[in-house]
């Protein structure tokens, strides 16, 4: 039950409270969604979700090397967290040429439909929402490129939502010295 009023709470208690609610949710250490997926399941690809169900983490770093299920990992998360209701909102940041890839591996995997964000369907959207609404604020699962939500038009908005899950995929990409 959400009290009327938003209270104010430091980062660490936020995380805690957050751990403690996933971790309490259901059996322990039970994946929801993993068996309906649509994977070859590997035990590694299911560590970091386990995790996070454990209430072990709320941050993860996935740095598999290439070809061994970063994307079904992080997905896995995703999933776990919308079937369990800890998440509505999830923005995935990925490389442009990725944006596609990632919407579908999100459907046909997870059954989880996301919207790709660019800057025409931005505009479409902003055009059909009353003056003011931000147009980030509609999506509940949205795929778009760092590149276009580094932009100073853009990143405000975005920033000015909540998410309950950011994906940085390709994030050695993102690195200052980059």
């Amino acid at each position: 039950e959400r009290p009327a009023h938003l209270r104010l709470v430091r980062p660490r208690r936020w995380r805690r409270v957050c751990r403690a609610l996933v971790a309490d949710d259901g059996p322990a250490g039970v994946l929801r969604t993993a068996r309906l997926a649509r994977i070859d399941l590997l035990p590694h690809q299911l560590e970091p979700a386990l995790a996070v169900v454990r209430g072990l983490g709320s941050r993860v770093l996935i740095a598999d090397e290439v070809g061994l299920g970063k994307t079904i990992q992080a997905g896995l998360i995703g999933s776990e967290l919308i079937a369990r209701g800890a998440a509505d909102r999830v923005l995935v940041l990925t490389p442009a040429g990725l944006r596609e890839q990632w919407a579908g591996e999100l459907a046909d995997r997870f059954g989880i439909e996301a919207a790709i964000i660019d800057m025409p369907n931005a505009r479409r959207r902003a055009a059909l929402l009353p003056v003011g609404l931000n147009p980030w604020s509609t999506v509940p699962i949205a795929i778009a490129s760092v590149d276009y939500v580094k932009r100073p038009e853009v990143l405000p908005a975005v920033r000015s939502c909540r998410w309950d899950v950011v994906v940085v995929d390709e994030a050695h990409g993102v690195t200052a010295g980059s």
